[in-house]
């Protein structure tokens, strides 16, 4: 399956079987936030990209299901090809704002304020920005899940940041990516508290 940007509200679970993938879209102007730097490209702020898969109420979650071969169910941010209308691809814009500026790609998965979200058993891959991306919550589980994205040449591509998130458990995944494999961060005045890796 092919989408523009998803979002996903309170007491709504996205669900990938085994075997399915889901496919984001390569065109920028798809996650391009009104009024905001232009997206695909490098600017001074970063902001100007919604992310594929936006998690905005609480209680919701991301989920895949496992098949008999261990296989699951995909989430491809397609990072590596040729954005369209353009001879570059994210991790190009991602690698062109190491000299200076911010990169505004899309991150995967992100949410911010959103509560009791479990990401479960999905395989998320090729991610133009940060793989999953959790900002002041209070309960995130992220159980069972593989990020596999190359090492080399996928800038800024962490895994899974909880920032600025409390009661958080991330357990039994594998995660292989251009940065950062798991990253606590905290927003001034907000510690992030009580997690388990």
């Amino acid at each position: 399956f092919l989408s523009a940007p998803l979002h996903i509200g309170s007491r709504e679970t996205l669900l990938v079987d085994d075997g399915v993938t889901l496919y984001a879209s390569r065109n920028p102007s798809d996650y391009q936030i009104p009024g905001a730097e232009t997206c695909g490209t490098v600017g001074l702020n970063g902001n100007g990209c919604t992310p594929f898969i936006a998690i905005d109420g609480s209680h919701a979650g991301v989920m895949g299901t496992r098949g008999p071969d261990g296989h699951l169910g995909i989430i491809d941010g397609r990072a590596e090809m040729t954005m369209l209308g353009s001879t570059s691809t994210w991790w190009d814009v991602a690698e062109a704002a190491k000299s200076g500026g911010n990169q505004n790609n899309p991150k995967l998965v992100e949410g911010d304020g959103a509560n009791d979200v479990t990401i479960y058993q999905i395989e998320l891959r090729n991610s133009a920005m940060y793989h999953v991306l959790m900002t002041g919550g209070d309960g995130l589980t992220v159980w069972g899940t593989r990020v596999n994205t190359p090492a080399a040449g996928a800038r800024n591509t962490d895994g899974i940041d909880p920032v600025s998130e409390r009661n958080v458990t991330i357990a039994h995944n594998m995660v292989q990516d251009g940065d950062d494999c798991i990253a606590v961060k905290s927003n001034a005045g907000q510690p992030a508290q009580d997690i388990t890796v």
